[in-house]
């Protein structure tokens, strides 16, 4: 279990995606500039997906949720 630590440090807005086993938990928009912190839990997956002119910028960082 972790924190996804997510910042757009592109021009545009962008998509992120928390799915696990191949379903969709939460889609998430991220404007320009915002920072967004997001809990995944063991077994997800966090997918970044590019706005439809397929131009995103994303700084990730990961943070252990301390019990």
């Amino acid at each position: 279990n972790c924190y996804a630590i997510v910042k757009n440090i592109g021009k545009r807005q962008f998509t992120i995606r928390i799915q696990q086993d191949g379903k969709i938990i939460e889609e998430i928009a991220i404007q320009k500039g915002e920072l967004r912190k997001v809990k995944l839990l063991k077994g997800y997956e966090l997918y970044l997906d590019p706005n439809p002119e397929g131009i995103a910028k994303a700084s990730v960082e990961y943070d252990k949720i301390e019990d």
